[in-house]
């Protein structure tokens, strides 16, 4: 009996070693984090803790062994440990995206090359980047491109740019900064007590903060956001709860001030901003109808006649298009500005105080609302409709169901509250979101 307390002795010691080399390990990673640093004048920061959220898909892989490594997977899934620690760069404890104002929508990350063959080969083969160069007055940078995701090479170090407008100017001076005038990344979240333990957090100069955990089955998010652009009324309403009804979105704010914010986008739409944000007031909603509604829609070709001169054809078509509504609280006259057709063709009514604009040419029931604390609220829930017109959102189908509730602190400052369901209640969300 002896000699078994002893190797139990031996098994629980080496248990001990791995656990207190791992901590320290995970220890190690995260001071290094510490140390991250971003341009001076970074609005705002988005931190994700890598590690952290590992542990969690270490955890739930235990008792979903199968799903995690079974064999017919390992051809798709994304968690393969050779991939990563082949990646090629530094994959640090927490990664922080840094944005450099408030109207960008570009997002930055600047990592260590570890391996610059590798993260080569990542980035053309299994990212799908366009590999090209990018020249300017004095040299040539290495560069790729791919939609809203681009990435930039030089000096041990890759910048990679998440969104719509990369400036490659920009990030070639980035990935070139000495960082000597540059701020900690972590002093961006310190102060924000509610972001500090979550895996996932927004934060930006005006303190406003947002934090999204990924949970067996669930996302549940919540923020606080403080702007001149709200206005919140001292009463709200949102759209009453119908059997029918799997998407419904209604926010109280007076529009003219978010009018006036986008003029310049909204003028190249040929909307006089002007004319209109006098004339709106503060309630906007959008529903989606379970099933469909036809459409008749004119399709014009073009044909030779006997005598070969090419002449216009019309025909019309019967279309199918969502049952979709959209309402607006605003003066009757501002019926007129609307085009006819926008991405589907809209019958236009004034009822009730607001602007509908629906699918289809009659709408048979009245938007129904009811008061509300929350100054915006969204429900959602899968159905045949909502699969078939909302499934260009990345990995929608595994959505079940989802709500988002909006509550007005003060008259331009809101607490969001949300919560996702996902297909899967064993499965960690963020697992059902990233695996093919």
């Amino acid at each position: 009996m002896l000699w078994i307390k002893r190797i139990l002795l031996v098994i629980i010691g080496l248990i001990a070693i791995l656990a207190i080399s791992l901590f320290g390990f995970k220890y190690y990673r995260s001071l290094k984090s510490d140390e991250i640093k971003i341009p001076k004048n970074s609005y705002s920061v988005i931190r994700i803790k890598i590690d952290n959220l590992a542990i969690d898909l270490f955890k739930n892989s235990i008792s979903n062994y199968s799903e995690y490594y079974s064999r017919k997977k390992d051809s798709t899934r994304v968690f393969n440990q050779k991939n990563i620690l082949d990646l090629g760069v530094k994959i640090p404890a927490d990664l922080y995206l840094f944005s450099l104002s408030d109207t960008s929508t570009t997002w930055y990350s600047i990592l260590d090359i570890s391996n610059e063959k590798n993260i080569d080969d990542f980035l053309k083969n299994k990212l799908d980047l366009k590999d090209s160069i990018f020249e300017d007055s004095d040299t040539s940078q290495r560069i790729f491109v791919k939609k809203s995701l681009g990435a930039m090479m030089g000096n041990g170090k890759m910048i990679i740019s998440f969104g719509p407008d990369p400036q490659f100017n920009l990030m070639k001076e980035l990935i070139g900064s000495n960082q000597s005038d540059w701020i900690l990344a972590k002093s961006m979240v310190a102060g924000i007590s509610k972001i500090s333990d979550s895996k996932v957090s927004y934060s930006d100069q005006m303190k406003n903060w947002a934090k999204v955990d990924f949970k067996k089955g669930s996302i549940n998010m919540e923020a606080y956001i403080k702007s001149q652009l709200f206005k919140f009324p001292t009463t709200a309403n949102e759209i009453e709860d119908q059997n029918n009804q799997v998407l419904s979105f209604a926010f109280n704010s007076d529009l003219s001030l978010l009018l006036k914010d986008r003029q310049d986008q909204l003028e190249k739409l040929k909307l006089p901003v002007d004319s209109v944000y006098k004339y709106v007031g503060n309630f906007v909603s959008i529903r989606l109808d379970d099933g469909y509604v036809m459409e008749t829609d004119t399709i014009i070709t073009y044909d030779y006649d006997d005598n070969f001169n090419m002449v216009e054809k019309k025909e019309i078509q019967k279309i199918e298009v969502p049952d979709l509504a959209f309402n607006i609280m605003a003066s009757p006259h501002l019926v007129g500005y609307l085009p006819d057709k926008m991405f589907y063709k809209f019958s236009k009514e004034y009822k009730q105080g607001m602007i509908n604009l629906f699918t289809g040419t009659k709408k048979d029931h009245d938007l129904n609302l009811k008061p509300s604390d929350y100054v915006l609220s969204m429900n959602y829930r899968k159905s045949t409709s909502t699969g078939k017109y909302l499934n260009w959102i990345p990995k929608f189908e595994a959505l079940e169901s989802g709500e988002v509730r909006g509550k007005a602190i003060s008259e331009n400052e809101i607490n969001l509250t949300g919560e996702f369901i996902l297909v899967d209640s064993e499965l960690n969300s963020l697992y059902q979101l990233l695996v093919n």
